[in-house]
């Protein structure tokens, strides 16, 4: 199984301003992008376990177009005070390297497998409707413009000869 540290192309942390800290999780890949997405393995929960974080604190976007995750929370105590012990927030990150994804099965995610079973279907039903239908008769070629004597369709276009 690989890790978050090995799709990943860049994972840093940097503050974002003096109260807050962001990590930028970012892929060349978009087959490996997709596959740390859809395994939803950063996310408040997550992140609120790893850096001891309240999880309605913590934003985390996925950045589709860019191929990256971006995660935002407050810090624990505001950058350069007495306790800081990481003032630009650079170090930050480093939990995040060993998080496991687990393997796609189909190489797809939920949503699409769903959507491809959906259209599956709806294409088996038209083609068992279409199969019970009787064929056509002379009468139905007069009625249906497309089944014209002398007519013949091709993939989006109509045309007589």
């Amino acid at each position: 199984m690989a890790t978050l540290g090995d799709l990943a192309k860049l994972v840093r942390s940097k503050n974002a301003g003096p109260f807050w800290l962001t990590i930028d999780i970012m892929f060349d890949d978009a087959e490996a992008y997709r596959r740390a997405r859809d395994a939803e393995i950063v996310n408040r929960a997550a992140i609120a376990r790893l850096y001891n974080r309240n999880p309605a604190d913590i934003i985390v976007v996925n950045h589709d177009a860019a191929l990256a995750i971006k995660v935002s929370f407050p810090r624990p105590q505001s950058s350069g005070s007495k306790h800081d012990s990481d003032a630009y927030g650079g170090q930050q990150y480093a939990p995040l390297l060993g998080l496991e994804v687990p393997v796609e099965l189909s190489g797809r995610s939920a949503c699409e497998r769903n959507a491809q079973t959906a259209f599956k279907q709806t294409v088996s039903s038209a083609a068992r409707q279409i199969a019970h239908q009787p064929p056509m008769t002379p009468s139905h070629r007069r009625t249906n413009p497309l089944a014209r004597e002398g007519a013949h369709v091709s993939v989006g276009t109509f045309s007589t000869r």
